[in-house]
């Protein structure tokens, strides 16, 4: 994306609209500082969440870099994603639901019939899938 601000003036914008996360809360990710934005920048990265009450919103990550186009622009390339934390808590749940699920099947497996078992298959695919899915 380009942005019509230069380095200095995008850094200035990015020190107005975030402010740093508190290291431990309780409740509410939410830091009264009045910003839209927690999170850390430097000279040419930034790392941010939404300053919200909302705790599921510090799932969500933006990730960028901004290098000088010229003297009166520079370019931004971002990513959007979960952090690190919900990524792993995302494959420990699929993990635990896929060995759940097959020690069901295989304690249960001489009273399922045949039709019954290929539903329980598409699940446990649909778990495998979920699990690579998150992994990536």
């Amino acid at each position: 994306m380009k942005s019509n601000l230069n380095t200095t003036d995008f850094k200035k914008r990015l020190a107005e609209l975030t402010s740093k996360e508190k290291d431990f809360y309780f409740l509410t990710p939410y830091n009264s500082s009045g910003t839209p934005f927690c999170g850390t920048f430097d000279d040419d990265t930034f790392e941010l969440t939404r300053n919200s009450f909302w705790r599921h919103v510090k799932a969500v990550v933006i990730k960028g870099e901004y290098k000088a186009l010229n003297e009166n622009s520079c370019e931004v390339t971002y990513t959007i994603g979960l952090t690190r934390f919900m990524r792993n808590s995302a494959i420990v749940i699929f993990s635990f639901a896929f060995v759940l699920f097959n020690a069901v099947i295989f304690i249960n497996q001489s009273s399922l019939n045949d039709s019954f078992l290929s539903i329980l298959l598409t699940i446990n695919g649909v778990l495998i899938f979920g699990d690579f899915w998150y992994s990536q």
